[in-house]
């Protein structure tokens, strides 16, 4: 990591590892859910030191939890992987941001209660006030790394669907509610186009997040995103 940061001096934000709390990323889980994040927590930590000490600008990125889990060998759900980033000392590994990949089915409310193995958009409330249990005094900020809906059908690893109109009406409403939350830092769209079909699989393996089509047409929310606001934290 620190190798990096100095080859690429034009890139500030780093984050360590999406998603640690799947299988796909990050091994092992298990443990009840308490092994993946306490591996991970000595690799953000050192990954922090090293980083900051090549540049001293750099912003790290720590967290990357996915929205569900089931504290098993496969994954681990995000409020546990929260809880559960202790150091060796008892400590909370240090880290700049905190990022989190906050998808959802459910209509965009932050008045909606918090689900058990479960951290998504309606709960950026409830995740800012966990970080200032367990980081107290540090007020860390929420960085969404990835978020959006599929339009023209499920795809694997997450199984539902909304239509074009929708997706732009959505688009708009997320990105004004984490602008009035004010702990949001930075919302990133997935995708810019959608992933090619899988023309080799009966499963519908391409992601249809984007705002165009693979091949390019706009979706509704191409135009959606290009009028968010700037505001001062500037998220985009």
């Amino acid at each position: 990591m620190a190798a990096a940061v100095l080859k690429y001096p034009q890139v500030r934000r780093w984050i360590v590892i999406s998603e640690p709390g799947s299988l796909y990323n990050f091994l092992p889980q298990g443990g009840k859910g308490r092994t993946a994040p306490r591996l991970y927590a000595r690799l953000l930590d050192a990954a922090y030191g090293a980083m900051h000490k090549a540049r001293r600008n750099v912003v790290v990125i720590g967290g990357g939890v996915h929205p569900y889990g089931l504290n098993d060998e496969n994954t681990t759900a995000p409020d546990t992987f929260i809880a559960n980033m202790v150091l060796p000392n008892g400590r909370r590994p240090r880290l700049d941001l905190f990022a989190v990949n906050p998808y959802t089915e459910r209509p965009l409310d932050l008045a909606l209660p918090k689900r058990p193995l479960r951290v998504d958009f309606d709960d950026l409330d409830w995740l800012a006030r966990r970080l200032d249990q367990l980081w107290p005094r540090r007020h860390l900020r929420i960085l969404v790394d990835e978020f959006g809906w599929n339009t023209e059908h499920e795809a694997l690893g997450w199984f539902y669907f909304v239509p074009r109109k929708k997706q732009a009406t959505d688009l708009r409403k997320a990105y004004a509610l984490a602008a009035k939350f004010g702990r949001v830092d930075t919302m990133c769209w997935y995708q810019l186009f959608d992933a090619p079909p899988d023309r080799n699989s009966t499963q519908w393996l391409n992601w249809t997040s984007g705002l165009r089509t693979w091949d390019g047409v706009r979706k509704p929310a191409w135009r959606a995103f290009a009028r968010v606001p700037r505001g001062p934290s500037r998220l985009g």
